[in-house]
């Protein structure tokens, strides 16, 4: 599964700067979460995921939400604004540093685990982006 979203999110960025060359970012967030609103309405066609929904306590409501809000809205216009500006290879990996902010935060907000093998993959991670990018 993992694999498959890396494949997927690897194609992505390719479509995106295809996409953007002639328009702004505004406007291809505008149709990406058009479409994306689209294919996701039938879920709530299904009686138990509606129900999960709308049951969905306070904190976790505010927590998903906030969630969308950081990425897909901020996030992504940030990314559009850059893919303008940027060929998709030198952006991607860049953006792709990511997994460094998510394990510090991980460790001060959710009292995960600090681990070497963690730490030792990380750090190669953002170091194989340096390389990418250089």
């Amino acid at each position: 599964l993992a694999l498959m979203t890396a494949l997927l999110w690897g194609v992505t960025p390719i479509m995106d700067k295809l996409g953007i060359a002639r328009t702004t970012p505004s406007a291809v967030m505008a149709v990406r979460f058009t479409t994306t609103f689209l294919c996701i309405l039938p879920l709530y066609l299904i009686p138990s995921i509606r129900s999960e929904i709308f049951n969905l306590d306070r904190r976790s409501l505010i927590y998903i939400s906030s969630a969308a809000v950081i990425s897909a809205i901020a996030g992504i216009y940030l990314y559009f604004s850059a893919m303008k500006k940027m060929e998709a290879t030198e952006l991607t990996p860049i953006c792709a540093t990511y997994p460094l902010v998510t394990f510090i935060l991980g460790i001060l907000f959710l009292q995960e685990q600090l681990s070497w093998t963690k730490a030792l993959g990380t750090a190669l991670a953002v170091i194989g982006v340096v390389l990418i990018s250089l």
